[in-house]
């Protein structure tokens, strides 16, 4: 029998989760892979008013087979590495866990993220089950990455 290249069950769910995240930004947004992955998964350029004004969302995308929470949180394994990448991004970051079995997917900003051991090499982030990527309040993230980026170039000029 002839072979060839088989599409793995990661690839599919991977493909599934970036769209299902495509899917749930505004629709003026545009979004791109990052390319070499080094923690960063997706960049999302922010438009307002169909103008883009440099305004960045930094995205590390999880995905699952099957929907898991404990005590009203979503458990997602991240590196410590990833984490102090991201964290020392001049963008926003935020963490994203879609899960297959229910086409859902839960966020929490870095921000919001308590600081890990310096000494573990990975740790649990808790994603609150309040945070439904299909329900965000984009406008609220918006002001927030605003107000960063302000204050970022702000320091800058002085």
């Amino acid at each position: 029998m002839t072979q060839f290249p088989i599409r793995h069950k990661n690839h599919i769910l991977e493909e599934k989760s970036q769209n299902f995240f495509s899917n749930c930004i505004p629709s003026s947004w545009a979004w791109q892979k990052v390319s070499p992955d080094y923690g960063v998964d997706l960049r999302v350029e922010i438009f307002e008013s169909n103008q883009a004004q440099g305004k960045e969302l930094l995205v590390q995308l999880k995905s699952s087979g099957i929907f898991e929470e404990s005590n009203g949180s979503i458990p997602v394994e991240l590196k410590l590495s990833t984490y102090n990448y991201i964290w020392n991004k001049l963008e926003v970051g935020m963490l994203v866990k879609y899960f297959e079995d229910t086409d859902e997917a839960y966020y929490i900003l870095f921000k919001d993220i308590p600081s890990p051991n310096k000494s573990q090499q990975t740790f649990t982030v808790r994603i609150p089950t309040t945070n439904i990527l299909s329900e965000c309040n984009w406008p609220q993230i918006v002001s927030h990455i605003k107000n960063i980026t302000n204050a970022k170039l702000d320091s800058v000029r002085r």
